[in-house]
């Protein structure tokens, strides 16, 4: 480095001046290519992100085009949890449910041998209430019955009966059926808030 500082010394004036305005440009050109870089790489990360921006600008826009249906949507699904929470009855309807079937099937011409409601088993915001029956009526009559049944505005699922006995005359056929039908409550929120604190002191017992 000295031998070349001694060299550049014994240059002529001319030569020295050359060699300056190279070495600027040189270090101009380095300083430009280092700040050019740099505002390269801003460049990239702006461009990046506003790519991102007008995805999410295209995602906001189809989700506020999409936002009447949306809405027309939610409307017809709490329609339709209004109606299905219609066909549960409450506490205080449930007993009237119980007489009603028990109406329909004496007007079918049939005898309640037994009527017993079995403890209900909750679902969430609903409880199932099977209920024991033995019935002893003519096969046309149990078949109206059921019908009956099909027909009022409560749930009411009829299912594993079974048939013990047959009598069969010239007049009609007699049977006796056993077996459970299912219906159903709504539970209210003061019974949901109570289950939850009982199934939290429970698995923090």
């Amino acid at each position: 480095m000295a031998l070349d500082m001694d060299k550049i010394k014994k240059l002529p004036k001319q030569q020295k001046l050359a060699l300056l305005a190279c070495a600027s440009v040189l270090l101009l050109v380095a300083y430009w290519f280092a700040m050019f870089d740099a505002k390269r790489q801003d460049l990239n990360a702006s461009n990046d992100k506003l790519g991102q921006l007008q995805v999410q600008l295209a995602e906001n826009r189809t989700l506020a085009a999409d936002l009447p249906r949306f809405e027309n949507e939610l409307k017809r699904l709490n329609a339709e949890l209004t109606e299905a929470l219609m066909q549960l009855p409450n506490d205080k309807e449930l007993p009237v449910l119980l007489t009603d079937i028990t109406t329909l099937g004496k007007n079918a011409g049939l005898e309640f041998k037994s009527f017993i409601p079995q403890p209900e088993v909750k679902k969430g915001f609903y409880a199932e209430v099977p209920i024991s029956i033995v019935l002893n009526g003519g096969y046309h009559d149990l078949a109206k019955f059921f019908d009956e049944l099909s027909r009022l505005n409560r749930i009411v699922n009829v299912q594993s009966f079974s048939v013990d006995n047959v009598e069969v005359s010239p007049n009609a056929v007699m049977l006796t059926i056993s077996g459970v039908a299912t219906t159903f409550r709504f539970v209210n929120d003061a019974e949901l808030a109570a289950d939850e604190a009982a199934a939290a002191a429970a698995a923090g017992a």
